[in-house]
């Protein structure tokens, strides 16, 4: 879900989000909170995390992402590197660097399939991946608000003489991606705790992800994350935790130089 909705806003306005973890973070403590303050069910919270998460997201678009849209790449990393940076020390000012878990029945709860033991919390989050990246999928593809964003991504000043706001469509984009990592926060907080930093794992995973997929094809995104998930768990298996990165960022590196363009980007002719 976080590679998906980096992609929609870099595929939108040709922007990294390097905050998209962050919000992963976001999503996390809000649930904990709702949870630990008004004893609300963490799989509810999320109505909660996403539209909350949603509004920031449209707020930091449209007062200071779209000001750098088409500027210098520095200009662009630094604003959303910046804005990681402020919400990590915001996080751990406000709320230390302690871990915070919700431990309930469900978080150990698991079942089992012709003798493979599956995890019920990390079920639910994948089948809830799957349902959401599957609706964003249907979005874009049968509303006019979803062709406008594949417009925008497409053609931007062509876009513009149809009569399509970029702004506002670029605003939608970005609140759209920052919900999808709220309520992967609100699925994390389950069975995974919450510190200020959590999100700079996910979001290098994102980045992965997103370039192994092809940046800008929401397609990839989904197939680049099912490989590093299968990656990541046999490679945790065969070799240990602790070497289960190797073996990620060594298929990263190989993909790549086999295909720079990505899993389903087009081959450049050099001329």
């Amino acid at each position: 879900m976080v590679a998906v909705g980096l992609n929609l806003i870099f595929g939108v306005m040709k922007i990294i989000n390097f905050a998209q973890g962050e919000f992963i973070m976001l999503g996390m403590y809000i649930t904990y909170f709702t949870y630990t303050l008004w004893g609300l069910d963490p799989y509810l919270s999320v109505i909660i995390s996403a539209p909350i998460l949603a509004f920031f997201g449209a707020l930091f678009c449209r007062y200071a992402v779209t000001r750098v849209v088409g500027a210098l790449t520095e200009q662009q990393i630094f604003l959303t590197f910046g804005l990681a940076l402020t919400l990590q020390n915001f996080a751990l000012l406000s709320w230390k660097a302690d871990y915070k878990t919700i431990l309930l029945p469900v978080s150990y709860a698991s079942f089992t399939i012709g003798g493979l033991v599956i995890s019920l919390p990390r079920f639910i989050a994948f089948i809830t991946a799957l349902s959401l990246t599957a609706f964003l999928f249907v979005f874009l593809k049968s509303t006019y608000l979803g062709a406008s964003l594949r417009a925008v991504a497409q053609n931007r000043e062509a876009a513009m003489s149809l009569g399509v706001d970029p702004v506002r469509v670029s605003v939608i984009a970005f609140s759209i991606g920052a919900a999808l990592s709220g309520v992967a926060g609100t699925l994390l907080m389950v069975f995974f705790p919450a510190f200020p930093m959590v999100g700079f794992g996910f979001g290098v995973l994102a980045y992965i992800i997103v370039i192994m997929g092809t940046l800008g094809n929401l397609f990839g995104s989904l197939v680049g994350g099912l490989v590093i998930g299968i990656v990541e768990t046999v490679g945790g298996f065969l070799l240990g935790p602790a070497l289960k990165e190797v073996l990620l960022f060594t298929i990263f590196i190989l993909i790549l130089i086999v295909r720079p363009e990505g899993l389903f980007g087009r081959r450049m002719r050099v001329l």
